[in-house]
Order: structure tokens, then sequence, then C-alpha cells
């Protein structure tokens, strides 16, 4: 039952303005007699940080709804989803080429053969301008229908046509079945590995690579199976740290969006990720030229049903700028930057995905730790070090926090305890088969540290010795990303005197 209570306020809160408003106006259209019990009910929840049941009744009084709330908690449910799916109606185009279908029906079935013909000509054309190619293989049923009673003299030829448009549309929809598979099965094993040190790639991920539907962009034959070619071998090269190739195919789906501007009025959500992840991909290869002016082009994409509260935006935006302001050295004005992120967080962190969230926390974490403030920083990576050890998503990140809660233990004195979490640390990445050598060069520096911490002249070489070291194991992974490696070169310059 908590569940439930707790998904519907999710529901209510996810409603932005003008959506809540168009609620108190489509209950009305009802007539039902707990109208205003309902919108009283919407505007308590709207108010609520957390469901409180209690706090809702009491504001509700003693009314029908109160009598039996169980029942008037799953009919309310109902109405805001059907609200919802009626105030966006207008601004889908599955809901026009639907709408054009159902006349449609109507116009055939009162034998208006003309009138049917020509609304089926105008959901055909809204199908293939926007690539719905299930819709538009039921125009094609549709037509092929009526062709019997418009073309008696043409027929054979009419329905010649129809069938091979009607085979034409079928390899459409089956080449784009076989890209959405390929592609979410990469994209499943890109979550669960992030990065692979050593080239190991799982034998899946080879065998998808030499399929020919990945080797050549040719056999791509729409606007979505184009996409997913590309984003296929951004993943792939992502795995391999390899973000200039990244980069080169992320450039070609934003290309391909700019060049088919009505799919990006279409699937607004869509072309906004695929900045962001160009981005992304721009940022670990160190290519900031024109990037504040593509985070703003982001924060420009609306969506149509959502104009005036996308917290999307905010999540791509503000993640984007903190990591364009840190890799810059202008880490002050990402400092500014946490509360805004954390009130933002608070807000929506039930709405946005677990890797998103991490994302977050980390970039807050080496915020607080790139400028010294380390107590800010301990609760961030308390919270990386949390992540469920059975979690495959982020598992890198939980594995870095580990580390930096040893410096930031060490930088606020509780050498007792840093000691312990020395041996602790490396016990479990080398069970884990996860004792890399950046991780080694920095366990054994803070071993170091702790021995000479008296000794300003001897702690001034081991820094000095450490960030050495880490540079040269910097320029010898060429591509390859090491996460938390800038953060801890940038650390290291900073405690030499």
């Amino acid at each position: 039952m908590a569940v439930i209570s707790d998904e519907l306020h999710q529901l209510v809160n996810s409603l932005n303005t003008r959506e809540a408003g168009y609620f108190s106006t489509w209950i009305e259209q009802l007539k039902s007699p707990f109208t205003e019990q309902y919108k009283k009910m919407l505007e308590v929840l709207r108010k609520q940080k957390q469901y409180d049941e209690k706090g809702l009744l009491k504001e509700l009084g003693k009314n029908g709804i109160s009598n039996n709330f169980s029942y008037h908690r799953t009919l309310f449910s109902g109405y805001i989803i059907d609200s919802l799916v009626a105030f966006n109606a207008q601004a889908s185009t599955e809901h026009r080429i639907y709408h054009l279908l159902e006349s449609f029906q109507v116009l055939n079935q009162r034998n208006l053969f003309n009138q049917a013909f020509r609304t089926i000509e105008k959901a055909k054309k809204e199908a293939q301008h926007y690539q719905k190619f299930y819709l538009l293989l039921q125009a094609l049923e549709h037509e092929r229908k009526l062709l019997k009673h418009l073309m008696p003299d043409k027929l054979k030829a009419a329905l010649q046509t129809n069938a091979l448009e009607k085979e034409n549309t079928l390899k459409k929809i089956n080449t784009e079945e076989k890209y959405t598979l390929l592609n979410d099965t990469v994209f499943a094993i890109y979550k669960e590995l992030n990065h692979i040190r050593e080239s190991n790639i799982p034998p899946q991920v080879q065998e998808i690579m030499q399929d020919p539907l990945v080797k050549t962009e040719t056999n791509a034959n729409t606007f979505d199976s184009k996409l997913k070619y590309h984003h296929i071998h951004a993943l792939y090269a992502q795995l391999l740290s390899d973000y200039s190739g990244a980069a080169h195919h992320r450039q070609c789906m934003v290309n391909l969006w700019a060049d088919n501007p009505h799919m990006i009025t279409e699937m607004p959500r869509r072309y906004r990720n695929d900045l962001s992840a160009l981005l992304t991909t721009r940022h670990h290869n160190g290519q900031y030229n024109g990037f504040e002016e593509l985070i703003d082009q982001i924060e420009k994409v609306k969506v149509a049903t959502n104009p005036e509260e996308d917290a999307g935006v905010f999540c791509e935006v503000y993640y984007l700028r903190q990591l364009y302001l840190l890799n810059n050295n202008r880490w002050h004005e990402a400092l500014e930057l946490i509360p805004r992120i954390e009130r933002f967080l608070e807000k929506h962190e039930k709405s946005l995905g677990t890797s998103r969230i991490y994302n977050f926390w980390y970039n807050i974490a080496a915020t607080y730790f790139i400028t010294a403030h380390y107590k800010a920083c301990q609760p961030w990576i308390e919270k990386l070090s949390a992540i469920n050890r059975n979690s495959t998503i982020r598992n890198d990140l939980r594995d870095f926090a580990g580390i930096m809660n040893v410096i930031l233990n060490y930088e606020t004195g509780k050498t007792e305890l840093v000691e312990y979490q020395l041996r602790n640390t490396k016990d479990r990445l080398k069970k884990g088969n996860k004792l890399y050598e950046f991780e080694k060069i920095i366990l054994a520096y803070i071993g170091k540290f702790i021995i000479v911490q008296q000794q300003k002249s001897k702690l001034n070489e081991y820094y000095l010795q450490l960030l050495h070291e880490l540079e040269q194991l910097q320029r010898s992974q060429g591509k390859q990303f090491l996460l938390g490696m800038d953060e801890i070169i940038i650390w290291a310059r900073q405690k030499i005197a």
C-alpha cells in the first residue's frame, strides 16, 4: 500500500503548472460529485514533500473520499493519467495519425469512400514523414481494403503498388528491430562495464561488431536505424576509452538530427540526450571549443508537453556545465553551482536514472575535493561507497570512492583509521581483481605520507614523486580513461610546497 501511495505522490508531483491547471478544468467535465475533493487532493499532494496520508485526510476533512479513501485514491490516479493523455494528445504525432485512422473507419463504414481515401492518404503522409512505420502499415492495410471500392478498373495495379509499399515498410520495421536489439545489447554491456582497461572485449560485443548491420552504415535505411548504427559504434569506442572515435560517431548522430529538424520537434528529449552524450565524449577527449554554446543549445530544447518545468534540461545542462568548469580550472564557479544542484537532486532524485545520480554525486565530491573542502566532500564519497556491491551500475565509482575515502581521512587527520583503511581497501581491490597500477601508486604513497607527516621536506619530496609517477602513468595510458586520475593529480600539485 505504501508503494502505491508513494507512486501516486510521484505522479502528482511530475505534473508541471500547466498540466496541473488542466486537470482541474478536465475533471470538471466529468460532472463527478467528488470533483472539488479531487481538485483539493491534487493541491495538497503537490505541496507535500513526502507522501503523508494522515495529513492529506486531515486537509480533505470528512467527506465521501475520506470514508472510502483506498477506492478514491485509485480512481484519482487514473483520472490524473487520463487528463495527461488528453492534455498531451494534440502535441502527439501518434495521436494525430490514430485520429486519422479512426476517422477513416467512420467514413468507410458509411460508404463515403472518397472522403475515406483522402483521410487515409493524410495518415500515410504523416506516418511516412515521421517514420512511424507500424502506423504506416496499418494505414496501408486500410488502403488495401478501400481500393476494391475505388478502383475497379485499375485494381490489380493498385493492389500491387500497395503490397510493394507494405513489403518495403515491413523491411524497414525489421531492420529497425534488428538494430534496436544490437544497440540495446551493447548498451547493457556498456552500462555494466563502462571501461575496459586491457581491451578484454566480451565475445558477445565482438560478435555484434562483426554483424553486417554494424560493419557498414549502408544497411541502415531509416532515421532510427542510422542513429543506432552510430550509437553502437560510439558505445564500443567508449568501452575502449577511445573518446575521439566516440565523439566522431556522436557528432554523426547530431548531424543526422540537423538534417532532419522535424524529428527534433518530434523527439526533443532524445535529441537533447544525443547532444549531451556528444559533449560528454568531447569532454573526455579534451575538446572544449564551442562547449558552452552547445550547452546553451541543450538548454533551449523544449519538450512540447512540458515547456515550463522540464527537469531533464536542468539535469543535462548542470551536469555538463559542472564538468566543463572543473576541466577548465574554473573550480570556484563549479563550487557555486553545487547548492542549486543539491536542491534539484532533492526534488527530482526519484525520477532520475541511477547512473546520472551517481555522476552528480561524483562531480560534487570532485568539486569539493579539488577546492580542498574535504569535510564537505566526505558525505558524497560515503554515498558512492554505499553503492550496492551487487549492482553493475557505476561500480567503478564505488571502487574509486574507497580510495578517496582513504585520502579524505588522511586530510582530516584520522591517521589510525587511514592505516586500517589502507589494508582493507588494498585487500578488497585485490580480491576483486581491481588493484591496478593507478590504485597501487596512490595507496603506496598514502602509506608513505603517514610515516613522514611531521617531516615537511620529506613529505614534499613524496608529493613530487607521486605527481611524477601519476603523470608518467597518464602518458603511458594514452587514450585510456582512468577515473579519478585528473583529480588526484590536481590534489598532488596543490600539496607541493
